[in-house]
Parts: structure tokens; C-alpha cells; sequence
């Protein structure tokens, strides 16, 4: 009984005066401040940093697509200057073009001509066709078949 009497005169006397105590509050709100502080600068910094991942995502995806995009204008680009040798020799191109001008020009004129012939043909054709008709129609026998017909 004596020890733990003795403990408990020794603990009292341990403890902190009314001052001690203020201050060591004091003390404890203050860490408790820092650590609200500390906590929601982490989260912020954790929020930061997921962000700043996205953005990297972005622009490596944004890498391959310039690189895709590079790759195809340069295709592109070789295309046509494999082109342009054509339009060097523009003497070449007329001539090309004046030939085949001639050349449509000829097949219409010959077509023109087929399409004159083919209208005597067919105004002989119904001359004929016509004088014909005629001559049917002041054909007694004829006339008889028909009225017979009708």
C-alpha cells in the first residue's frame, strides 16, 4: 500500500502546473493544425499528381498520333514530287493534249458524217416506204382485204 502510494505521490508531482498545461493545449491544437494542413496538402498534391498523369497519357497518345500524322505527310509529300516530274515537261503535256484534241475532233467528225449518211438511209427507206403505201392504197385487192379485215 505503502509503494503504490508512494507511485501515486510521485505521478502527482509529475504532472504539469495549470501554465504546463495551457502551453502543452496549446501545443496539441497547434500540432493538430499542422496536421489538418499536412493531410490536405497531401490530398491535394495526390490530386496534382493524378491529374498530371492524365496529362501525360494525353500527350504520348498525342506523340503517336504526330508521329502517325509525319509519317503520312511525308507519303504524301514523296506522292507529289513523284507528280511534278509530269508538269516539268509541259511541252510534252500540250503535245499530249493537242493529240488528243485532234484525235476527238476526227472520231466526232467521222460520227457527224455516219449520223448524215445514216438520215439519207432512212429518209430513202421511207421514200420508198411511203410510195409503196401508196401504191397499196389504190390497190383494189388490197382495199377489199382490208374492208374484209375490218
Amino acid at each position: 500500500l505503502l509503494e503504490h502510494t508512494s507511485r501515486h505521490i510521485l505521478r502527482e508531482s509529475n504532472l504539469p502546473d495549470h501554465e504546463q498545461f495551457s502551453q502543452m493545449r496549446d501545443s496539441l491544437t497547434f500540432k493538430k493544425k499542422q496536421l489538418e494542413s499536412s493531410v490536405s496538402t497531401q490530398e491535394q498534391l495526390e490530386k496534382e499528381l493524378e491529374k498530371r498523369k492524365g496529362e501525360l497519357e494525353k500527350i504520348e497518345t498525342l506523340d503517336s498520333k504526330i508521329a502517325v500524322e509525319l509519317e503520312s505527310l511525308t507519303s504524301r509529300i514523296d506522292t507529289m514530287k513523284k507528280e511534278m516530274v509530269q508538269f516539268v515537261k509541259i511541252e510534252e503535256l500540250r503535245e499530249e493534249a493537242n493529240a488528243t484534241s485532234d484525235e476527238l475532233t476526227a472520231l466526232r467528225r467521222e460520227y457527224q458524217n455516219r449520223r448524215d449518211d445514216i438520215k439519207c438511209q432512212v429518209s430513202l427507206v421511207s421514200a420508198k416506204h411511203d410510195k409503196k403505201k401508196s401504191m397499196l392504197a389504190d390497190n383494189e385487192t388490197a382495199r377489199a382485204l382490208e374492208g374484209l379485215e375490218q
